[in-house]
């Protein structure tokens, strides 16, 4: 029983930890609605759409709106599908 509770400790522990947001590096507006940038872990930046990353193809501002354009229109044609 020892060895359970040793090993499932430290789970218990990590599970418990909050990962901090992204700090957000600006916005993107595509329509009327505005959606947050912030930096991936991985160096590039990606815009946040209901919670959702979406990737930027470049770490620009540029880029992301093209990114969350494309996304909304994306998800727009898949609803259209049903």
């Amino acid at each position: 029983m020892r060895l359970k509770t040793a090993i499932l400790a430290p789970l218990l522990l990590a599970a418990c930890v909050v990962t901090p947001r992204a700090p957000e590096i600006g916005q993107v507006t595509v329509g009327a609605q505005s959606y947050p940038v912030v930096a991936a872990p991985s160096g590039g930046w990606r815009v946040m759409i209901d919670g959702q990353p979406v990737p930027c193809l470049h770490p620009d501002l540029q880029a992301c709106t093209h990114s969350a354009r494309n996304h909304l229109q994306a998800r727009a044609a898949l609803d259209d599908l049903g």
